[in-house]
């Protein structure tokens, strides 16, 4: 049973790993109609992972490990578990790099779009100086009291 779910949690992995992957050629070409969903996605199956590790722990204890790490503790290197040991810590730190690139490509794209917003809406107050919206942030000034009714 221990085995069945270090496997799930591996082939779990394996798919956070597909989908951040995704996710950053979705940042990359601009694709963020699909990054909503993929994030929607992703939330899940990290939820899912959680209640796996859960179960992993639960029947750990079942079978007498007081802990997860005197469970680890008791391995030894041609263990059974051993492989999908290595395989699901090798798999974790990919992810961890994974995210951080996607973070910080995210990051970047949401600067930039700022500074491109700012940018325009610059330019845009510079070539209407006279306009009353582009001047005062978009408040009209001098009528307070406007009676649209007639």
């Amino acid at each position: 049973m221990l085995k069945e779910k270090l496997y799930r949690i591996s082939q779990a992995l394996n798919l956070l790993l597909e989908m951040l992957e995704e996710e950053f050629s979705c940042l990359k070409n601009r694709k963020m109609d699909k990054i909503a969903d993929l994030e929607v996605c992703i939330q899940g199956l990290l939820e899912q992972l959680n209640r796996e590790k859960q179960e992993f722990i639960i029947i750990a204890r079942k079978k007498g490990f007081a802990s997860v790490f005197k469970f680890f503790n008791n391995l030894n290197q041609i263990d059974k578990y051993s492989v999908l040991l290595t395989d699901i810590k090798q798999k974790e730190q990919k992810i961890k790099i994974l995210s951080a690139k996607n973070n910080a490509l995210a990051v970047a794209l949401a600067n930039q779009t700022a500074n491109m917003l700012n940018f325009l809406q610059t330019k845009v107050k510079e070539s209407n100086p006279e306009n009353p919206v582009y001047t005062n942030g978009g408040k009209l000034v001098g009528r307070p009291h406007i009676n649209l009714r007639g």
